[in-house]
């Protein structure tokens, strides 16, 4: 009796252990880390923008699901495989932690160039020089 439910937990441990090594291989199509960056980058922009129109991403009347498939196409990956790869990178923290790292910088960077270079500084509005006389 004893030899049998020891031989069930044994059964039940090989199968967990099985189990947690198959998640730690990556999967036969994983996305690049620098894909996947870019790809994170495009949802980040996305759901900001989806975010200002509508008051959140997953209760909005309108779904935002099209636009991940729309860009998921623009990578030139599926959706499977995007959450495939999501999943594994997910189970490997120290190789997220780099992806974050470096989606928050490749975003910083975008908004660092989209800033408006042609509006006057302060300093140069201080020089300008009135239109209309002004009596002293």
């Amino acid at each position: 009796m004893i030899r049998g439910y020891f031989t069930f937990i044994l059964l039940i441990v090989m199968a967990i252990s099985c189990k947690e090594n198959n998640k730690l291989s990556p999967p036969s199509d994983l996305i690049s880390k620098e894909q996947f960056t870019a790809i994170l980058a495009d949802i980040r922009l996305l759901e900001g923008a989806y975010t200002t129109r509508y008051a959140r991403v997953d209760s909005s009347a309108l779904s935002i699901d099209s636009y991940y498939l729309k860009l998921f196409q623009a990578h030139g990956v599926s959706k499977e495989r995007f959450t495939e790869s999501y999943n594994w990178y997910a189970l490997n923290q120290t190789k997220m932690l780099e992806i974050e790292e470096a989606v928050v910088l490749k975003l910083s960077e975008m908004q660092a160039t989209s800033i408006d270079t042609s509006i006057t500084p302060i300093s140069a509005v201080d020089t300008i020089k009135p239109k209309v006389k002004v009596n002293q």
